[in-house]
């Protein structure tokens, strides 16, 4: 993984050897992401548009549709470990979503399954 931050100090574009993948990353004003971009190589799913929820921590933790229904939803632990509950997912129809973001808004490596906490990389198991 090779990783391009810009002046002050944000992550704005990643290259993954593994999969060849180039993920850019735009910010607004305030330092908050507002978008990530990735190169496809081969897709068979259309390309949709979705609606991330955060709460108060900037925990991403509803997506939804267009159209308003939800398909994903996700908890942490206090340190930021994923809650993963797979009855209540099956239950209500919900599905995996491929959103980099995870605890307060950090970036999860998916290489590594560290946090990007902008000046370091967070383990979400330890604190």
């Amino acid at each position: 993984m090779i990783g391009q931050y810009d002046g002050d100090g944000r992550h704005v574009k990643k290259f993954v050897h593994l999969t060849e993948e180039t993920i850019r990353f735009t910010y607004d004003a305030s330092g908050k992401m507002l978008a990530e971009y990735s190169t496809v190589i081969a897709s068979v799913e259309e390309a949709k548009i979705s609606y991330l929820t955060s709460d108060h921590l900037g925990n991403p933790r509803v997506l939804t549709e267009q159209s308003g229904k939800v398909y994903s939803r996700r908890d942490f632990t206090p340190f930021g470990e994923e809650i993963r509950t797979p009855q209540r997912t099956e239950q209500l129809g919900y599905s995996v979503d491929a959103v980099k973001q995870k605890f307060t808004g950090y970036e999860r490596d998916s290489e590594s399954e560290f946090d990007y906490a902008k000046a370091r990389y967070y383990s979400n198991q330890y604190g």
